[in-house]
């Protein structure tokens, strides 16, 4: 996980609204979090069970099991369901107190997180087999999606980048995002919203693009495919020996299937240097009209 350089101090500012589960103790534990001195508190910055978040945060928080208790034997998770529309902004990491934190939250387990507003100032990373849902609200500095994790953006902003890695699923039906890099064997879903910077697919990646406002820029290498749906689909080269030799530079054009003017978007796909070189694959697949 890469996240955003930062550094500030402040204290752990708590206000919050628990829509409470039933807890499940161990050995002192909460679910995989330590036990709470006081209901509305949230101590080792842990959510282990349904919260509504409308308030103020200054740290990095996890949502569920947190493997940075329990690396090892994965015990105590637990699987809330958070609604934020709150804020939260870099300060002291209640782990390691010596070190301040971007200010963010990881989801873990099978969590299920809802941002429907609010601000988070570093990074939002959804884990193992949780989902993540955005519908409003603005991440200044990352979303990310692993392992398994599913994470669906309808609206709202990511400010800096996403990155997608290990078979997680993204799909972006509305809102505008940044510079998403998709790794692994993850696969991406572009079909609205806005896309800003470079799109770039590595690895053995896969990303459908069917609508929205493209990026400017897409970027393509290793064993990953880029399938674009739509109409008079043009791939048109520009230039064989870009970047050194190293790239292929296209210009796009025609229409995304939602009726999005591709306009003259470019395509870099990484040239084979020698025989046994992964192979891209970048498919134009014209539906009727």
């Amino acid at each position: 996980m890469r996240y955003l350089n930062a550094s500030a101090s402040s204290s752990l500012i708590l206000l919050l609204r628990f829509s409470l589960t039933p807890l499940f103790f161990a050995g002192g534990f909460l679910a995989g979090c330590l036990k709470p001195q006081q209901p509305q508190q949230v101590v080792d910055n842990c959510f282990p069970s349904d919260a509504v978040i409308d308030g103020t945060l200054s740290g990095d928080f996890f949502v569920g099991f947190t493997h940075k208790q329990d690396p090892a034997t994965h015990k105590n998770p637990s699987s809330p369901t958070i609604h934020f529309k709150g804020d939260v902004s870099s300060g002291t990491n209640a782990l390691k107190p010596e070190q301040d934190t971007t200010g963010g939250i990881e989801v873990y387990n099978k969590s299920v997180f809802l941002m429907e507003g609010g601000n988070i100032s570093g990074y939002l990373t959804a884990k193992d087999h949780s989902r993540v849902t955005m519908t409003g609200g603005e991440i200044t500095g990352q979303l990310g999606a692993e392992d398994a994790s599913i994470v669906t953006v309808r609206g709202g902003t990511v400010a800096f980048n996403m990155v997608i890695t290990q078979k997680a699923t993204v799909t972006i039906e509305g809102g505008e995002v940044s510079s998403p890099a998709i790794y692994d064997s993850s696969v991406v879903n572009l079909v609205g919203g806005k896309t800003n910077g470079t799109l770039t697919v590595g690895d053995t990646a896969t990303v459908h693009l069917r609508g929205g406002v493209p990026p400017e820029y897409l970027s393509v290498y290793g064993s990953a495919t880029l399938n674009v749906y739509g109409t008079n689909l043009k791939k048109t080269l520009v230039d064989a020996h870009d970047q050194n030799g190293d790239h292929s530079r296209y210009k796009l054009s025609g229409k995304l299937s939602d009726g999005t003017d591709l306009g003259n978007v470019s395509l870099e796909i990484k040239n084979e240097r020698k025989l046994g070189d992964e192979k891209t694959t970048v498919h134009l697949i014209s539906l009727q009209k």
